[in-house]
């Protein structure tokens, strides 16, 4: 069982991606980059003028954006019944060990699969 990592990335960002793909390329997952969806082309929503309590604003564009685009993934993620996945953004950087995380956390969920 390989781990589904889902980066998200919007694809006028060929630095982010031609960075993300070397920097992925080591990790023992199935890495998919997933075009983001660009929160500037949605239109005029309410969302961007209601004031947010937890940030004292409205939502920018982008972080609209943002949002619409894990909950794309996330809906995938149950879509697909995937038990696990690494959901992440193209500007992540990769630790020395987080391959042996990525393969710790599949170990888990297999293990617990298997359980009664």
């Amino acid at each position: 069982m390989s781990l589904p990592v889902f980066v998200i990335s919007l694809p006028r960002s060929r630095e982010r991606r031609q960075r993300i793909v070397p920097a992925t390329a080591a990790l023992d997952a199935s890495v998919e980059i997933v075009d983001a969806i660009d929160g500037h082309t949605l239109g005029d929503l309410p969302v961007l003028s209601a004031h947010q309590p937890h940030l004292g604003r409205a939502l920018t564009p982008g972080e609209v954006g943002c949002l619409e685009s894990h909950l794309m993934v996330l809906h995938r993620i149950v879509a697909d019944i995937i038990a696990l996945a690494c959901v992440c953004e193209d500007d992540i950087r990769f630790s020395a060990d987080s391959d042996e995380v990525l393969r710790a956390l599949t170990r888990r969920v297999a293990a617990g699969a298997q359980e009664p």
